[in-house]
């Protein structure tokens, strides 16, 4: 349960927007939940102040683990980025993505990606509560999507740095080529270079052979 404390409908016209806004996305959310975004279980006014009702999600925030294997690494980066674009499909932002606010569950096969804290509301006065970690140049002129895309490359750029840039190369460069734009406006370059990257760490190795013959020196295939 998240509750906001002393705010008030009436407050301001910015807070009443904002909290519109809050209620018709957990509202979308909790017609079609989806993998990877918070589960919603109630949302409202209350005589404390407004509050949200969520599922418990499993996971440590993304930026107190090392990830140095560059399959992980991938793996994270791809479902980071499809589940930001199934949260713009819906018609939402997060405003504020960074690694603190992104749960990673290990388990046997593969990584649970969760993330949270979608909604925020700040008192009257205060402004939009930001991590200006993860805000690209000039992004008071940028929509709340292209602020997101730009937070996901830039926490990729720092996974792939982590693993290793020669290890994952299509993701290097794409990452590369996002941060240098004025506004990011889609995130598929970053997901195929991270499936090329997947597909070359996971392919099998290529097979060598020994040739060898009667008075002439070993050749290696």
């Amino acid at each position: 349960v998240k509750i906001w404390a002393g705010m008030r409908r009436g407050q301001s016209q910015a807070l009443d927007l904002a909290m519109l806004a809050m209620f018709d996305g957990i509202a979308r959310l909790r017609l079609k939940p989806q993998d990877g975004l918070p589960h919603f279980e109630a949302a409202g006014l209350s005589s404390v102040g407004p509050f949200v009702v969520y599922r418990r999600a499993a996971g440590v925030p993304l930026g107190e683990g090392a990830i140095d294997d560059p399959a992980r690494a991938a793996e994270i980066i791809a479902t980071l980025g499809q589940t930001i674009d199934v949260l713009h499909g819906l018609g939402c932002t997060h405003d504020d993505l960074s690694p603190a606010n992104i749960l990673i569950d290990s388990g046997e096969d593969k990584d649970a990606l969760t993330i949270i804290d979608l909604f925020d509301l700040a008192p009257p006065g205060i402004g939009a509560i930001r991590n200006h970690a993860y805000l690209p140049e000039g992004w008071e002129r940028l929509t709340g999507q292209q602020i997101d895309r730009f937070a996901v490359v830039k926490i990729a750029r720092a996974m792939v740095d982590e693993a290793g840039t020669d290890r994952l190369p299509a993701l290097d460069s794409a990452i590369s080529e996002d941060l240098d734009r004025t506004a990011i406006e889609t995130l598929e370059p970053l997901l195929i270079a991270a499936r090329q990257d997947l597909d070359r760490v996971n392919a099998p190795p290529v097979p060598r052979f020994v040739v060898t013959s009667p008075g002439l020196p070993d050749g290696e295939l």
